[in-house]
């Protein structure tokens, strides 16, 4: 059986403010579109420090989509685990599944891709250490 998955990272190397407020608007008007055509989930992930502008709040984000779809599943591919304490993380996942309806939220982590996509400007996390801001 087929999966049809519509991937929104909003990312945009040249982003402005209004020019961001519109690519995240544009990206759940999609999330409906995509709803109503027989899409099955949309995957966002989660970056910090590049370049190009990607999502850092995938939760924020995941967290709007329930509100602009009805079946959609939510995926988040993948939360940077190093940067979040457990019951942080446990909470964001509690509250996603509440909004959704309890049923169309997957969660994946990962320690990140890259140096850069683990931290903020000026910090390091080390492996196991979270956020040491």
């Amino acid at each position: 059986m087929a999966c049809w998955v519509v991937r929104c990272n909003l990312a945009d190397p040249d982003a402005t403010r209004t020019s961001a407020r519109a690519r995240y608007a544009a990206a759940l008007e999609m999330a409906r579109y995509a709803d109503e055509h027989g899409v099955d989930t949309l995957q966002t992930e989660e970056h910090h420090g590049v370049a190009s502008g990607w999502l850092p709040l995938p939760f924020a984000f995941a967290g709007a989509a329930p509100g602009a779809t009805r079946r959609l599943t939510v995926m988040i591919s993948a939360v940077i685990r190093p940067l979040y304490g457990p019951l942080r993380l446990a909470e964001d996942i509690a509250v996603l599944d509440l909004v959704s309806g309890g049923t169309r939220v997957c969660v994946c982590s990962r320690t990140g891709c890259c140096p850069g996509s683990r931290s903020g400007p000026g910090q390091r996390v080390e492996r196991g250490s979270g956020w040491n801001g």
